[in-house]
């Protein structure tokens, strides 16, 4: 006890010369009278103080705010984290902190909110609670609303009118039927998290958003057409009830379309117009053959179909991957050039190679570079003649390469593949990297650095050292397909690595401590 009066005592005395107070972890069951009185005792020079401006009394046992909450010494207070506590209802008071910008009070036991919020609030993260309502007006400046992993059956149409810069919504995990009308209000939305509700539609006035980028609608009851802006560059819909993809069309900017675990039965030819797709993960759905324009995307560098009744193509063709598949589907077409609006793969790659000092150089201008087989120990410098970022499919395997930290400068690459080399890091890959290949390689340990790859969704490390499961690998945002096979890792039963994805990725995040660094990130992700 004396030593936890000590720890507060001199983090109350640095708030006096800062004005932050953290006094997180300190087992707390309510705030110390001490934080309501933060003027220097007579020995020190009052003068010097400065006013609260972020106090984080989080991971405490907190349960309840006194209704004095606020007053003169929060007056300048900027930034409120109450979340990890066990506090049941805010009082009040709490809108008289006219500085406060940011309030998370996640992870409490909160079933309803006050009537009124800090006018001035600009975050307000009130994920895994109790709440079965958003306040009727919420605050005109805020930005971001995250209500994720609570029981909130619907959304009143004041609510979101009342906040019309909004560029972050998440409202994963609850019971939402519909969606306001007044969703359209928000024309500067970027982000919008819904999975994991009962949606069976979206309004149309979605469509009209001209800035939402990234839609993540998983786990819900779509079907029919799906409202979806033209900006969208971020699309998953996996989970729902679709049968077709004809209303993803409009979206020209796609960069990744998820629409696996539904019901679609044909793939529209004219998704060749799609020009910017890298990613479009197709499993688990009634498919039996794929489009030929498929073969003719060169941005296109990872399709997923497994768990599709593909009687037109062999699984042998499909099973060996994304460059297979699509040469498959161009030569099985029955054009001799590049269906209309497509860009001709066979022109971008045409002397791609060249010989020079008997090794093959890489011309500049080819996005996808296959340099297999050439038995070079050291990445070759010619891979970086400019410009370096045009290159976005990367094909090293069966050489004897150690490090791939020569990589680390090319910007534009989505995919790499790096199977059977003598890999001990995976330190320099891209943090743009969207598919991941290392499998036959040495890795022992995930170097920190992945965390970092924000975008990707693919990663195989069969038959390599790893000797534990990699829990940095649960926070990844995007990761949908992951292998580990033929790892010496003994805490996991082989049934669970072998069946790979969806299985291995739940039993990480289920595996991430609670007082984790990366808990918040789990916490936060679709479900």
């Amino acid at each position: 006890m004396a030593r936890r009066s000590h720890g507060l005592d001199a983090a109350i005395k640095a708030a006096r010369r800062t004005g932050k107070l953290n006094v997180s972890g300190h087992d707390l069951d309510c705030l110390p009278d001490q934080v309501w009185s933060l003027e220097a005792p007579g020995d020190e020079r009052w003068w010097e103080g400065h006013d609260l401006e972020i106090l984080d009394a989080s991971n405490n046992e907190i349960g309840e705010l006194p209704d004095s909450f606020g007053g003169v010494t929060m007056a300048s207070l900027r930034s409120l984290n109450l979340s990890r506590n066990a506090i049941e209802q805010l009082t009040e008071a709490i809108s008289d902190l006219a500085a406060l910008e940011s309030l998370d009070v996640s992870c409490n036991r909160l079933a309803a909110l006050p009537q009124f919020l800090p006018a001035n609030l600009k975050l307000l993260d009130v994920s895994h609670n109790r709440l079965t309502r958003l306040p009727d007006v919420l605050p005109p400046p805020l930005l971001v609303l995250k209500a994720t992993h609570n029981s909130l059956s619907e959304i009143g149409e004041s609510s979101l009118q009342s906040c019309p810069l909004l560029k972050t919504l998440w409202l994963t995990n609850n019971s939402l039927d519909a969606l306001p009308l007044s969703v359209g209000y928000l024309t500067d939305l970027t982000e919008f998290r819904c999975t994991s509700n009962r949606l069976q539609s979206l309004p149309k006035e979605v469509a009209q958003l001209r800035h939402l980028s990234s839609i993540s609608l998983s786990n819900n009851m779509l079907h029919g057409s799906v409202s979806v802006p033209e900006a969208a560059v971020d699309l998953n819909l996996q989970f729902n009830h679709l049968k077709h993809l004809d209303f993803c069309l409009i979206a020209t900017k796609l960069v990744s379309l998820d629409v696996s675990n539904n019901s679609i039965v044909e793939v529209p030819s004219s998704i060749g117009r799609l020009g910017c797709l890298k990613v479009l993960n197709l499993k688990c759905n009634d498919l039996n053959d794929l489009p030929n324009e498929l073969g003719w995307m060169s941005s296109l560098s990872s399709i997923f179909v497994s768990g599709n009744p593909l009687r037109r193509i062999r699984s042998a063709i499909w099973s060996k991957g994304t460059d297979t598949l699509k040469e498959y589907l161009r030569k099985r077409s029955s054009q001799e050039e590049a269906p209309e609006g497509t860009t001709s793969l066979i022109e971008e790659h045409r002397e791609a190679f060249k010989p020079e000092d008997d090794r093959k150089r890489v011309v500049a201008t080819a996005s996808q570079v296959d340099l297999s087989k050439q038995g070079f120990e050291v990445i070759p410098d010619s891979l970086f003649s400019s410009p370096m970022s045009s290159i976005v499919v990367l094909d090293i395997s069966r050489n004897r390469v150690r490090s791939l930290l020569p990589l680390s400068g090319l910007t534009s690459l989505r995919a790499l593949h790096a199977d059977f080399n003598e890999v001990s890091q995976v330190e320099g890959v891209p943090l743009s990297i969207v598919e991941l290949s290392l499998n036959n390689n040495f890795i022992e340990v995930l170097d920190d650095c992945v965390v970092q790859f924000v975008n990707l969704r693919s990663l195989s490390l069969n038959n390599n050292k790893l000797c534990q499961l990699p829990l940095v690998l649960a926070g990844l945002p995007t990761l949908t397909a992951l292998s580990m096979v033929g790892n010496p890792i003994r805490s996991v039963r082989y049934e669970i690595l072998s069946k790979g994805n969806q299985t291995l990725l739940q039993y990480l995040r289920r595996k991430v401590p609670f007082d984790s660094p990366l808990f918040p990130r789990i916490s936060s992700l679709p479900s």
